[in-house]
């Protein structure tokens, strides 16, 4: 703290002040780094959640739209580069044989999920393990693309396990 005497300005130079500063400033530093790591950790937890939830969602849509035959509206639904890559005719295709050969789905678990930001979007890629009703399996490998709020299919890709 300054004093005055005589008219002069000194100065305290006790250096219990700047130590009592720099311990405050480390233990600042310590809890701003905690927090941060704590804030991530909820942040990854919460993603990690939501793209669980999205993915089943979106692959509960798709199911029921197959179980339906309705595979014209799986092409007309799809993202335009799933468009660009594929033929109506070829979709069509795809999935009758999928359904003839497999049946219908019947129960799925998620076996892995990635979501992945982009500038023109989202991409949410997961991978399934499903179960369809003529006692086959396979690995379901699907990529939605976000725009807009929408996800639309991007790419699919089964593989039969076993048989």
């Amino acid at each position: 703290m300054p004093s005055y005497d005589s008219g002069e300005y000194q100065i305290d130079q006790s250096q219990d002040e700047p130590e009592q500063s720099r311990s405050g400033i480390w233990l600042l530093i310590l809890i701003v780094v905690l927090l941060s790591a704590i804030m991530v950790s909820y942040g990854v937890y919460h993603s990690n959640e939501y793209a669980n939830e999205l993915s089943t969602t979106l692959l509960a849509q798709f199911h029921g739209i197959l179980e339906e035959h309705d595979y014209q509206r799986i092409y007309s639904e799809a993202d335009p580069e799933f468009k660009a890559r594929n033929t109506p005719e070829a979709v069509n295709t795809m999935l009758s044989n999928i359904t003839t050969r497999m049946g219908a789905p019947a129960s799925s678990k998620i076996v892995s999920k990635n979501m992945e930001r982009a500038e023109h979007g989202s991409y949410l890629h997961a991978k399934f393990e499903t179960n369809f009703t003529n006692e086959q399996r396979a690995y379901e490998i699907i990529t939605w693309h976000e725009t807009d709020g929408i996800y639309r299919i991007y790419q699919y890709e089964i593989q039969p396990i076993g048989k």
